[in-house]
């Protein structure tokens, strides 16, 4: 077997296993009620002015849900991105 269809194979069964231990301990932090955590986020808006130019203003601050694990799940993403990326863009 060639080495780079060997490292592909050993890749692909690292992701595979890294992707099933993730939904395994997603599954268990569920059932003890502690998959989904809170993160406080700034929102911002970003109005397109006449000039090609956005206009970016503070909305505040809210509360983004986000999920406890590596992996995205159930349409959330994870709580160690949210932490990294606080800032939200809304266009208007």
């Amino acid at each position: 077997m060639p080495i780079a269809r060997l490292a592909a194979v050993v890749l692909l069964a690292c992701g595979f296993a890294t992707s099933c231990g993730d939904e395994a301990v997603f599954l268990t932090r569920q059932r003890q009620g502690v998959a989904v955590a809170s993160i406080t986020v700034r929102q911002y808006l970003a109005t397109p002015l006449k000039n090609g130019r956005d206009e970016l203003d503070l909305l505040g601050q809210a509360d983004q849900p986000c999920v406890r694990a590596i992996l995205p799940h159930r349409h959330l993403q994870p709580c160690w991105w949210v932490r990294r990326h606080k800032d939200r863009w809304v266009q208007s």
